[in-house]
């Protein structure tokens, strides 16, 4: 039942959502992008952005504190029924150690880390994911690429 409520909210927010037309069901538009939240499948990240890339889209990158909350608010509605908590981002810094780069190649110039991140924990955490919005607001913290355990949302311009 828990899900029946949640996927009609979700399906009645999306339609109210697609002010421009740009953004067909299930994607959602926010400021000129569609985005597209993944709550049922957990993957790595490089899965996470072939999925994304294979819609026309990429792992979102976040510009702003508007579009933050955004995606936390998305992210605390999905996590309020399904329990989903943390979501890939698309931010790397697989190129150079210290250096992050959204995958998108959008200009990096905002950012939302928790305190102390990143830190490349066990010298591997070269992928971005944004944790529980309850718990952590919505920081962004540094993880192995390689953890399967994380949802994802996809983003393209309308």
């Amino acid at each position: 039942m828990k899900i029946f409520v949640f996927f009609l909210v979700f399906v009645m927010a999306v339609n109210l959502l697609e002010v421009e037309g740009c953004c067909s069901s299930p994607w959602i538009h926010f400021n000129g992008h569609c985005y597209y939240f993944y709550p049922w499948t957990t993957t790595n990240w490089s899965q996470a952005r072939k999925n994304c890339l294979y819609k026309g889209a990429d792992l979102v990158s976040i510009h702003s504190p508007e579009e933050q909350a955004f995606i936390s608010d998305w992210v605390e509605r999905i996590n309020d029924a399904l329990g989903v908590k943390n979501v890939w981002l698309g931010g790397n810094d697989i190129a150079v150690e210290g250096t992050f780069k959204w995958s998108d190649k959008s200009y990096w110039g905002y950012t939302n880390w928790y305190s102390g991140q990143p830190n490349n924990a066990g010298g591997n955490e070269d992928c971005m994911a944004m944790w529980n919005p309850v718990t952590y607001s919505g920081k962004w913290f540094d993880r192995i690429c390689t953890q399967t355990d994380l949802r994802y949302i996809c983003k393209r311009a309308c």
